[in-house]
């Protein structure tokens, strides 16, 4: 099916050079592929949400703070690798 989508001159640019690269006639392969990418990803995250959802009350307080701990460490070294 045919479609007409707007892009900012900048992302045209990056569409192309990359469909330049993998060697496409026109960007309509990477333009497909980005949505297939950026649909199977919500759909992964929405996997995940519903896991976690539904491990709501299944750790114990200690566990729970233990995970607290590591996601604050993991958040900190994260800060300091950006600066």
């Amino acid at each position: 099916m045919r479609v007409t989508i707007e892009l900012p001159d900048n992302l045209r640019a990056r569409v192309m050079a990359l469909s330049a690269q993998r060697g496409y006639r026109g960007y309509g392969r990477v333009i497909v592929e980005a949505v297939e990418c950026y649909l199977d990803g919500l759909e992964s995250k929405q996997d995940i949400l519903e896991k976690v959802l539904g491990m709501a009350g299944s750790w114990t307080r200690g566990e729970t703070e233990e995970a607290r701990s590591g996601v604050a460490e993991v958040r900190a070294s994260y800060r300091k690798m950006k600066t």
